[in-house]
């Protein structure tokens, strides 16, 4: 080994070192509110007005899909944490909080991740007409980009093809079941199985416009 490579080793070390400290005196924050959905309901709204306020500190992205998707899941709990900023030293001032709309429409699997893990943290939904939410996800298929990561998956039929299709149990791609995502009872009934009323805020699209 080389001296310069002798020197980017130890250095490298030593930042390892440093990290550690640092995280151990001052550990990643886990968010107080998660937004939870519905998708195209006012969420990314909702997340881009909290996060201007100096005492709230973004993640690393707004949808950060670790409850919903199982291999970041199976990351666990520490990795999620690292998705979030350090804890400044008045911790008391600040709090954090992410946005994935896919939490509400997978209920059953991550409301009580959330609740096991988020023992403090309150859940919002945000509820839109079933109708207008549904025809909101199918205009924003229209264009969807197919990117290397992205859950996203164009939709090239009509918002009436798409329907009907859904109707007929023709739906493969868990993106166009608008109907199934419109369908709120069930997966607010899931949240509140695991939530208390205090933890658990439910708001309507029309409110927030108002």
């Amino acid at each position: 080994m080389g001296p310069d490579n002798c020197f980017q080793f130890h250095w490298g070390n030593m930042a390892n070192l440093i990290r550690r400290t640092l995280e151990a005196v001052r550990p990643r924050m886990l968010p107080k509110l998660v937004i939870v959905g519905a998708q195209k309901a006012g969420a990314t709204t909702v997340f881009n007005m909290l996060t201007r306020h100096p005492k709230v500190l973004p993640p690393v992205r707004k949808e950060l899909h670790f409850f919903d998707v199982e291999d970041q899941y199976g990351k666990g709990i520490r990795h999620y944490r690292s998705l979030f900023p350090t804890l400044p030293l008045r911790a008391r001032r600040y709090i954090t909080l992410e946005a994935t709309p896919r939490y509400l429409f997978f209920s059953g699997i991550c409301a009580p991740r959330i609740a096991r893990h988020l023992p403090e943290a309150t859940c919002l939904i945000l509820l839109r007409d079933p109708v207008k939410r549904a025809y909101s996800a199918w205009n924003m298929n229209r264009t969807v980009q197919r990117r290397p990561g992205s859950l996203g998956v164009p939709d090239l039929r009509s918002f009436t093809q798409a329907v009907e299709d859904e109707l007929a149990g023709k739906v493969q791609e868990e993106q166009h079941q608008y109907l199934a995502r419109s369908s709120y009872a069930d997966q607010v009934a899931d949240y509140r199985r695991h939530f208390p009323p205090s933890r658990l805020l439910i708001y309507s699209f029309k409110s927030l416009k108002q």
